[in-house]
């Protein structure tokens, strides 16, 4: 089932993402330039095994963020702060654990068809990503 993740996904609605953003302590300018880009955003996840590959494509450049399944790593947000992130596969879910300075936000992957459903919490802060496949 880890399969239907695999791909390139293109962004293409977003919701209440710009207050998760602010929840995390992330800058203003940055919140700002990431909201005017929303339709340029594709992401491609691929793996091997439990080794997890994203890559970002976003306003802040491509980013690849490598994960083993289970292994707290050391990576960055979008915008390079720190943080330490932990990948799970829990059945049809894709759950990735992400800890930086003073924030935690926890990332809820479902593919339903072709569309990829991101949900992110950040304590009271519930934000939306919808993802079409792409190829």
């Amino acid at each position: 089932m880890a399969d239907k993740f695999d791909g390139k996904w293109q962004l293409h609605a977003s919701e209440n993402f710009e207050a998760l953003m602010a929840k995390t302590g992330c800058p203003d300018e940055s919140i700002r330039t990431a909201m005017k880009a929303v339709k340029d955003t594709t992401l491609e996840i691929f793996h091997e095994g439990d080794k997890w590959t994203f890559l970002n494509h976003t306003v802040f450049g491509a980013r690849p963020a490598v994960f083993q399944i289970g292994v707290p790593t050391p990576t960055t947000t979008l915008d390079k702060r720190p943080l330490t992130a932990t990948l799970t596969l829990e059945g049809d879910t894709l759950i990735r654990h992400a800890t930086g300075d003073g924030f935690s936000v926890k990332h809820i992957r479902n593919v339903v068809n072709d569309e990829m459903i991101l949900i992110l919490i950040c304590e009271d802060v519930v934000a939306y990503r919808r993802y079409h496949r792409v190829d």
